[in-house]
């Protein structure tokens, strides 16, 4: 009996990894996707204030 509850305690602790790891991954890409929208707002406001001039 013993063993089946850490066997199903060991599969719980599996999927919360899993999940975890994949919210991490989905974290990780909103990075590139922050630093592509600086960089275009950024772009923006140069060409802003060229055309100003």
């Amino acid at each position: 009996m013993n063993e089946q509850s850490s066997q199903a305690k060991h599969g719980t602790d599996e999927i919360t990894r899993d999940e975890i790891t994949r919210d991490a991954r989905k974290e990780l890409w909103l990075i590139p996707q922050a630093l592509l929208a600086f960089a275009v707002v950024a772009a923006i406001a140069i060409v802003r204030e060229l055309v100003l001039r």
